[in-house]
């Protein structure tokens, strides 16, 4: 058994709706310049699954999203209530 992290944005160039409408919340005092939203998958599966294959058919769309698969990032780090991996 595999654990896995699939981590999808959107593409560079592909207007990101929801970070501009959080941008619009945000001083220029609070010295946040930009934000991008994206999602993270946490998938386990058995060691000869296709993960590739199974993130390009159900997670992603191949026009405006990127991912990337990270492979067993199980340590984490607890820091103010938000959870950190590493």
């Amino acid at each position: 058994m595999t654990k896995y992290q699939v981590k999808i944005k959107l593409k560079e160039g592909i207007k990101d709706i929801e970070a501009e409408t959080l941008m619009t919340f945000v001083n220029a005092s609070d010295g946040i310049r930009n934000i991008k939203t994206g999602s993270i998958y946490y998938v386990e599966a058995e060691d000869d699954a296709n993960i590739e294959q199974f993130v390009k058919e159900y997670l992603i769309n191949d026009q405006l999203d990127e991912y990337e698969i990270i492979v067993d990032k199980s340590v984490n780090l607890q820091t103010d209530g938000y959870t950190y991996y590493t």
